[in-house]
C-alpha cells in the first residue's frame, strides 16, 4: 500500500479518540460530584432538573450525561474533520502524482485553516483542543508533517 494511502488508516485512531472524548461513559462517583457542582452553579430555575438527574444517579438508575452541552465539539464535527483530512490526503496524492511537491506546504496550511474554521464556532481551534495533552495530538502531527518529508524524498527517486 502506498505510504500516503496509509494515512487514511492512521487518521481513524485520531477520529476515534475524538469520539471517545465526547461519548458518555457513566462513572457514578465522578458524575455525582459533577452534578453537585452543576447544581451549585446553576440558576435556581435549572436546579430541579439537575437535582432529579442527581437522584437518578444516586439510586443507580439511568441518568443523563452531566457534561452534555459542555463538550467542545459534536459527533458531526468529528465527521467533518474526517472529511477534511481525506481531502488533504487526496490533495497530497495529487501533488505527488503531478510532481508538485512545492505545493505541499500550502496543502498543509489549507488543511490546518479548514479544520480551525470548522471548529471556530466551538469557541476555539480543534488543533489546540487536541494539543491539550490528549493522546491523539501525535497522530495529527504525524498526518500534518510526515507526508511532506516522504513526498520530498520520493521526488528525488
Amino acid at each position: 500500500m502506498e505510504q500516503l494511502e496509509q494515512y487514511r488508516e492512521k487518521k481513524q485512531p485520531l477520529l476515534d479518540d475524538m469520539l471517545r472524548f465526547i461519548t458518555f461513559q457513566p462513572n457514578r462517583e465522578q458524575d455525582i460530584m459533577s452534578m453537585m457542582q452543576n447544581y451549585l452553579n446553576a440558576e435556581p430555575t435549572d436546579r430541579p432538573k439537575i437535582l432529579e438527574s442527581l437522584m437518578q444517579c444516586v439510586r443507580d438508575e439511568d441518568y443523563p450525561d452531566p457534561h452534555l452541552g459542555s463538550y467542545p465539539y459534536t459527533e458531526a464535527d468529528v465527521v467533518e474533520c474526517g472529511r477534511i483530512l481525506d481531502s488533504y490526503i487526496d490533495r497530497l496524492i495529487a501533488c505527488r502524482e503531478a510532481g508538485s511537491t512545492e505545493k505541499i506546504p500550502r496543502c498543509m496550511e489549507q488543511v490546518t485553516k479548514e479544520i480551525n474554521i470548522s471548529f471556530m464556532k466551538k469557541q476555539g481551534s480543534i488543533l489546540s483542543i487536541l494539543g491539550g495533552g490528549r493522546n491523539c495530538a501525535p497522530s495529527l502531527r504525524e498526518l500534518r508533517k510526515q507526508p511532506v518529508w516522504s513526498l520530498r524524498s520520493s521526488r528525488a527517486t
